[in-house]
């Protein structure tokens, strides 16, 4: 069949994505026969993708933007923030789940853990929110936590994943009022412009804690850039995604290498990646080295 072995990256404008590169070093380190594709769909035939991709036996599919919710919808999952589909010999149509909770506590070892903070900070209420927000009310004692948005309406969806969060507006007068409160787990999880954050810049000298900004490269935003420049302790978005993809390969395969074998089979299959090995070799040596220090 046309998709027997196939797994895939589905969204619009993914080219730049890593998950090509973890998913095929991963199923290298195994020794397992999959492939991983990016499927860049039209709107107009997503359903049909869907349904096409199922028929011709692939294997599973992570999701992202713009397509979380309206896959959601589309597999009749009571999730809006599923990210990960996948087959289940007992079901006649995919199955769904979010690895952004999972993947987010991992990556979490390298800074601390989960305990390191007992409050922690969100700048944004995005799709991954309520995944790491769900993983999180799981564990024995959950954080604090408070979540600064621009855009309220998901507040009840939040609140029902961890009642106890806090919401505050989007603004520089806010995340002041939160730094004052002492050391925090600051988490970007916004898709705010770049101009977006030059209010914020002058309070980050109340900052301490850790900063994890959720995007990875080029994409992080300025403020994360500029804490990690005044030598905070900081962890972009590349260790989540490599924990995510080692949880999909778990749900997919049922197996998944170590952190450690699946970083060393990236950097093996490397030349056959050069843009992003240029770009991200620095970023994927700095994953195999020691947790980073926590400094307060």
């Amino acid at each position: 069949m046309k998709y027997t072995n196939t797994l895939g990256l589905l969204g619009r404008g993914i080219s730049y994505s890593l998950s090509p590169w973890i998913h095929t070093a991963a199923a290298h380190a195994l020794g397992l026969p999959y492939r991983y594709q990016l499927f860049d769909v039209e709107p107009a035939v997503l359903e049909a993708f869907l349904q096409e991709f199922w028929a011709e036996g692939g294997l599973g599919l992570n999701i992202t933007q713009p397509y979380k919710r309206v896959v959601a919808e589309l597999v009749q999952s009571s999730d809006p923030a599923i990210n990960t589909l996948y087959r289940n010999p007992h079901h006649v149509a995919w199955q769904s789940l979010s690895t952004d909770g999972e993947g987010f506590l991992a990556a979490l070892d390298r800074v601390g853990g989960v305990s390191a903070f007992s409050h922690w900070v969100f700048l944004g209420n995005g799709g991954a929110v309520s995944g790491i927000l769900d993983a999180t009310r799981q564990l024995a004692t959950g954080p604090q936590v408070s979540v600064l948005r621009r855009d309220p309406k998901k507040d009840g969806e939040l609140k029902g994943v961890y009642p106890g969060v806090r919401f505050l507006p989007f603004s520089p007068t806010a995340l002041q009022e939160i730094l004052a409160l002492g050391p925090c787990l600051l988490v970007q999880a916004s898709t705010a412009s770049v101009e977006a954050w030059g209010p914020f810049l002058p309070i980050l000298a109340e900052f301490s804690g850790c900063c994890m900004d959720l995007a990875y490269g080029a994409r992080c935003s300025s403020l994360f850039l500029a804490l990690r420049d005044q030598r905070h302790p900081c962890e972009d978005g590349l260790a989540m995604l490599v924990e995510q993809a080692r949880f999909a390969q778990k749900i997919w395969w049922d197996l998944a290498p170590s952190r450690e074998a699946l970083l060393a089979a990236m950097i093996e299959m490397a030349p056959q990646y050069g843009v992003q090995w240029n770009e991200y070799k620095t970023d994927i040596q700095r994953l195999q080295a020691n947790p980073m220090p926590i400094v307060l």
